[in-house]
């Protein structure tokens, strides 16, 4: 599932749109800070955020929308993301579907 966000301009143009492109794996490990995480695009350069609590960490994908007609999310791209403390025993989620995320590795 992708979610795509638009701003129209006053002539009704597009002038800016954002996809959220859906978060596909994730790997790290307990003692670790960072978490890979795979998202379902290889297009428009995606970016992930991770937000951090006591009790979980919440994973945001975004990137620009691409207009192009050979877009495809049939393939996917490789983020690192660093948390402010190790990952523990945090559940990790993602923000856009609220689903729990398996994290990969952190046998």
């Amino acid at each position: 599932m992708v979610a795509v966000i638009c701003a129209v301009g006053a002539v009704g143009l597009l002038s800016a749109c954002q996809e959220t492109p859906a978060i596909v794996e994730v790997w790290g490990t307990a003692d670790g800070q960072e978490l890979d995480v795979g998202v379902g695009t290889c297009e428009g350069n995606p970016t992930v955020t991770a937000v951090g609590t006591a009790d979980e960490v919440r994973l945001s994908a975004s990137m620009a929308r691409s207009f192009s007609p050979f877009a495809t999310t049939d393939c996917g791209t490789l983020r690192t993301v660093t948390l402010e403390e190790p990952l523990g025993d945090r559940q990790v989620v993602n923000d856009a579907t609220g689903e729990q995320l398996e994290v990969l590795g952190s046998d």
